[in-house]
């Protein structure tokens, strides 16, 4: 047996092609973060400012409209800036459709390409894998919550499916 089975036998050569394809997409959305022109609520800014004042004051980010879950995590990285939170957003955003791609295929998908392709490909979740809002975490907290229940793994699942309702309010229902 190699090292590379031994240290982790669980990554299939459709898992590392996956990985592969994670990574091209994290440079498209990139990429096209340049490009994009952006759109007219300039919310992300705000929520940017927001992040960088919960340091002098950690009240900014409690209640419904600050959406409290996804500012705790999103505090640190935007202590780097602006711009490393298009990387970290398009960062999640493309790892989100691997776990697209792996929650279908754990499943038993025979379509499991085909699910990374449409989420990597879905025009809206272009537009948001780069931007400010809390809809891309969202999208990946939701994604990570289905991965670990499709490993059965049901209490994990249901803690981090708990915290999806201090990141929007819309999750509370879940």
């Amino acid at each position: 047996m190699t090292a590379s089975k031994t240290l982790n036998p669980r990554i299939s050569s459709d898992d590392k092609k996956a990985l592969w394809l994670t990574g091209v997409v994290f440079l498209c959305y990139t990429a096209y973060s340049f490009l994009s022109k952006g759109f007219y609520q300039h919310d992300e800014i705000g929520h940017y400012f927001n992040m960088r004042e919960f340091w002098k004051n950690p009240n900014i980010i409690l209640g419904n409209s600050p959406k409290t879950g996804y500012k705790l995590i999103y505090v640190i990285p935007s202590l780097l800036g602006n711009k490393f939170l298009v990387y970290f957003n398009a960062a999640l955003a493309a790892f989100a459709c691997f776990l697209t791609y792996k929650v279908a295929q754990r499943i038993g998908s025979k379509f499991a390409w085909l699910a990374f392709f449409m989420l990597a490909l879905q025009p809206y979740w272009i537009q948001l894998s780069f931007r400010n809002y809390a809809d891309t975490f969202s999208g990946f907290v939701l994604l990570v919550a289905l991965y670990f229940h499709s490993e059965k793994k049901y209490v994990a699942s249901s803690l981090i499916l708990s915290y999806a309702g201090i990141i929007r309010q819309e999750f509370l229902l879940l």
